[in-house]
């Protein structure tokens, strides 16, 4: 944190603080992991679709070090789960990233590409009315039988357009009743408990997707981690052996600046 006039320079004379010539410097907001070794376990392993099997990669994060993996929170167009006190300070951190020499991983995800669609609302005529038809509060029915691959699934959370076309709601799903293809959802806590925002609204047709679930970790770049046990599970893109592998640690910005004055980052690599 850099703060007022102690930290400051003055014009013409300002504080640098740079790499030193033809020297690289970064800064990085994590910790690079490289204790990845195959994953044999075959529990996991029956678990995972058959193409991805022998290109599954795990590594100890608490055997790293590392006990804090970040938490999943309400999010979307409306605002950040923050408290009203502290909004406009930071975002809460998030989930824990992953980074593959240089380049952002992704969190695994069904499906891979594109959208599913709400089938219909699990009483015909919804909760409520608005937005141009009825509203079923935090459940739907979806159509397929993929769901039914997630029964030992931690910790699934489904990101869609529920509502409005125009506003994207990442929560919780509580539980899928698989027999009559129902899915139960979390509220939205960024909002007061009553509220129509909190009671996650949905409209029939809505797109979504759903992510954290290791039971889809089938194509190259995709990675979750087991916060129970502290492991990191990964489907490298390239050979793993020689790469940089670093995953996200810091829950504060790199630099904070307060009220300070002809200051210069120059030459440095924050990442």
């Amino acid at each position: 944190v850099f703060e007022g006039e102690k930290d400051s320079g003055a014009e013409g004379a300002p504080v640098v603080y740079r790499s030193y010539p033809r020297e690289q410097v970064r800064i990085i907001g994590g910790k690079q992991i490289t204790n990845f070794i195959p994953l044999t376990d075959e529990a996991i392993l029956k678990r995972l679709p058959e193409e991805a099997r022998g290109k599954i990669w795990v590594a100890d994060l608490k055997q790293a070090g590392i006990e804090n993996y970040g938490k999943f929170f309400n999010r979307g167009f409306s605002y950040s789960h923050t408290s009203v006190i502290s909004r406009y300070k930071y975002m809460l951190p998030g989930a824990m990233e992953l980074f593959f020499n240089t380049r952002p991983m992704h969190l695994v995800r069904w499906p891979k590409k594109g959208w599913l669609r709400i089938s219909d609302l699990v009483d015909p005529h919804g909760d409520a009315k608005g937005y141009g038809g009825e509203l079923q509060k935090g459940r739907f029915r979806y159509s397929g039988d993929r769901p039914e691959r997630w029964k030992d699934e931690q910790e699934i959370w489904i990101a869609g357009y529920f509502m409005h076309e125009w506003d994207k709601i990442h929560t919780a799903v509580v539980s899928i009743d698989t027999d009559n293809k129902i899915m139960n959802l979390a509220p939205d806590t960024r909002w007061v408990r009553g509220s129509y925002a909190y009671d996650m609204l949905v409209r029939r047709d809505a797109p979504y997707y759903l992510y954290n679930i290791l039971s889809e970790l089938s194509v190259a770049e995709e990675f979750y981690i087991d916060r129970a046990r502290g492991l990191l599970y990964f489907y490298p893109p390239e050979k793993i052996e020689g790469s940089e592998i670093i995953v996200s640690t810091l829950e504060q910005p790199i630099v904070e600046l307060k009220g300070v004055s002809h200051l210069v980052f120059f030459g440095l690599t924050m990442e």
